[in-house]
């Protein structure tokens, strides 16, 4: 049988409050029982005292009436049973009553009287001075019952025990409903949604309503979901990866070698039709062109498949951006206005310019098919050092990005060009991150541009 730990919790504090009232309880009857007690005693002797005082007269005199009425008057007394009265020689003066008849308890006082001295030497008469003494001329017993006493003490005993035994059940009830109020709720929620991301449902995030240890393990439970998703949206991703990998170079390879046939035969043609035939020599360079796409296509698969091994140079990364632009033909900045602000204080770095100047060239060109609807064309390239860092920032006044895409940015394959195939990007990131401590971060707002950011660790 399993036990919850609410009711293990529920049945600590339970045994707790019995425990304490127990305690009490035993402290209270002790307590009650030694007062009852004590009072009984200081009554008793009290009595027995007062009737020793009154009936010194009575016995001294032999007075057998005044002695009947002192003890009955004793007899009336609360708890009285019996009361005897004797004198000096034990002679009884009166007894009446029960005796030894259930518990009872004996008190017994001695009757006294004064007893003048005799006088020594005179010295009495001379100074006037009487020895004054106390002799015993009798005595006074009284029984007391303690049924009285005892039947209060039960009637105690029996109250406490219903104190304790209501007190066990009010506190019992009102921990059970604390503790599954507390704690109860807060992990029976817990427990369904722990179920809930058990189940698939990374999304799902557990609310932290305490500051308490149950909130630290609320708050824990989200970071581990949220670390769970991450791992699994990079092991899709690598998976993905490596998928697009493989196909990118088997597809490069059964690509490569017709291309290669269909690019001499169309150098061939060109050397072979005449300038007359302006119609043919337009469908050649066509053919060229086409044939151009097609080899930039394979150039950017081989690089998506190939692992990337860097090349590690010293060198400015102005004069690499300066020839990254040069290279570019007029027709791709065509009506485009191109602003360079590359910074003087920047320093030599170690990178790879090969791969790092093909991430301008993509970047570049992407601003510029960005801007193709827009009336005004511009595109900026900086350069500037910030803190440990060398940036190289591409901005453009193209339509921009949305929130959708931005999401999906980077990943290969993903495109919202009719032409393109979705790798550009992927390559730029890849081959910026494959320098230490770099990164490439994007900013878009619709309307306005885009701009990228290139962070190289200097």
């Amino acid at each position: 049988m399993r036990i919850s730990i609410i009711n293990k919790i529920t049945f600590l504090f339970i045994l707790l409050i019995i425990t304490l009232s127990a305690s009490m309880g035993i402290y209270s009857l002790r307590y009650g029982k030694q007062a009852l007690i004590s009072e009984f005693d200081d009554r008793a002797k009290t009595l027995i005292n007062s009737l020793a005082i009154i009936s010194e007269s009575p016995v001294l005199f032999r007075d057998t009436e005044m002695l009947s009425k002192i003890g009955l008057g004793a007899l009336s007394q609360r708890d009285v049973v019996s009361c005897e009265i004797r004198d000096a020689n034990d002679n009884i003066l009166f007894r009446k009553g029960t005796k030894n008849k259930g518990c009872v308890q004996e008190y017994t006082a001695a009757i006294q009287t004064e007893k003048i001295g005799d006088n020594v030497f005179g010295e009495g008469l001379i100074l006037g001075a009487k020895e004054r003494k106390l002799e015993r001329i009798g005595k006074i017993r009284l029984t007391f019952s303690l049924d009285n006493i005892r039947h209060k003490l039960k009637n105690i005993q029996w109250v406490m025990v219903l104190i304790i035994v209501i007190g066990i059940m009010i506190g019992s009830i009102s921990i059970a409903l604390m503790v599954g109020f507390v704690m109860g709720r807060p992990i029976k929620q817990l427990i369904v949604d722990t179920r809930t991301i058990a189940g698939g449902n990374l999304n799902h995030v557990i609310p932290v309503n305490t500051t308490d240890e149950l909130g630290s393990l609320a708050a824990a439970f989200n970071q581990m979901t949220k670390d769970l998703k991450i791992s699994q949206e990079r092991l899709v991703k690598a998976e993905k990866m490596s998928a697009a990998s493989q196909i990118a170079a088997e597809t490069a390879h059964e690509i490569r070698n017709p291309l290669t046939v269909i690019s001499s035969g169309v150098y061939l043609l060109k050397r072979i039709v005449h300038e007359e035939n302006p119609l043919v020599l337009k469908t050649i360079d066509q053919m060229e062109g086409a044939l151009y796409r097609a080899a930039n296509f394979l150039n950017d698969l081989l690089n998506f498949s190939r692992p990337i091994e860097l090349k590690i140079g010293l060198g400015n990364i102005n004069n690499m951006i300066n020839s990254a632009i040069d290279e570019l033909a007029e027709s791709v900045l065509s009506g485009i206005e191109v602003e360079q602000k590359l910074s003087d204080n920047i320093p030599e770095i170690s990178a790879d310019f090969g791969r790092l100047k093909q991430v301008v060239l993509n970047l570049v060109k992407n601003a510029a098919e960005a801007m193709g609807e827009v009336k005004s064309k511009k595109l900026k390239v900086e350069s500037e050092k910030e803190g440990d860092f060398v940036k190289i920032i591409v901005s453009d006044t193209g339509k921009g990005i949305t929130q959708e895409q931005m999401a999906h940015l980077f990943e290969p394959f993903h495109t919202s060009k009719k032409n393109g195939i979705g790798l550009g990007l992927s390559i730029c990131k890849r081959f910026v991150e494959a320098h230490d401590n770099s990164r490439i971060e994007v900013e878009s707002e619709l309307e306005k541009g885009t701009r990228f950011t290139v962070f190289l660790s200097m």
